[in-house]
């Protein structure tokens, strides 16, 4: 990525986190990034393609910073709950700060849905490592799936941080037990 680019990605992440995606505008972004908006459609054909960059960036981030320490995790299943608390209560904690970043997370958009996908994937290899049982990758595969959905629900019907981390950890003790026990 170029640096302008660079900084039109990261000036852009703070206008969609304080307006949401619908409200931002291409003008926001340009003064946010210190551009005329000709010098930003130079670099980005429209709002959308700026959205995506901004979620492609964050998520990358977030994913490399969960697969570096996780390896420093001894069991599966505290594995398990990092990986599930810290994707799940940073994007709480996130929406929690700025209410309107909650289109980060609107599976409207095909970004956030490839995202979901990836983190989904991290679940699966997780699970079919603990499985240890090539012919099972297709459950590691379901119970990822099953997993993210479940934390994506939790999040909207949490009633506060806590309330989301107890749910959590539910889940994480259901699938331990059917990693454990077949």
């Amino acid at each position: 990525m170029t640096d302008r680019r660079q900084n039109i990605v990261e000036a852009a992440q703070q206008v969609f986190l304080r307006y949401g995606f619908a409200r931002t505008t291409m003008a926001d972004i340009a003064k946010a990034a210190g551009l005329s908006r000709p010098t930003l459609y130079a670099s980005f054909p429209d709002k959308a393609e700026i959205f995506r960059a901004v979620l492609e960036a964050m998520v990358a981030e977030e994913l490399a910073e969960l697969r570096a320490n996780v390896a420093t995790v001894q069991d599966f299943e505290a594995q398990l709950i990092y990986l599930a608390e810290k994707w799940t209560l940073d994007g709480y904690d996130l929406v929690a700060a700025n209410p309107d970043a909650k289109d980060m997370f609107d599976m409207s958009f095909a970004v956030v849905r490839e995202s979901y996908t990836m983190f989904e994937a991290l679940l699966a290899d997780l699970i079919s490592e603990a499985f240890a049982d090539p012919a099972r990758e297709a459950q590691a595969g379901r119970m990822a799936r099953m997993a993210v959905a479940a934390m994506k629900g939790f999040k909207d019907i949490a009633e506060d941080r806590e309330d989301l981390r107890g749910m959590i950890r539910s889940l994480v003790t259901a699938v331990s037990a059917v990693v454990a026990h077949g």
